[in-house]
């Protein structure tokens, strides 16, 4: 397994423990649990090579300096 899988894996561990943990607190804020939901399905995704637009414009702007 490479540090990226193991990185992708644990971050959507991460965000699936989140939201179990709002949900069984009574979550009374349904869409936080959807946003960690979210957010565990994105860490998946770069595991298996999806690439989110918004993510791709990030690295790729990342570099440029704006403004000088």
């Amino acid at each position: 397994m490479r540090e990226r899988h193991r990185d992708a894996l644990l971050r959507s561990l991460g965000y699936l423990e989140a939201s179990e943990a709002q949900i069984r607190g009574g979550a009374e804020m349904p869409d936080l649990v959807a946003e960690e939901l979210r957010s565990a399905i994105r860490a998946v995704d770069m595991l298996v090579g999806r690439v989110d637009v918004e993510d791709l414009l990030d690295e790729i702007f990342s570099s440029f300096c704006i403004g000088k």
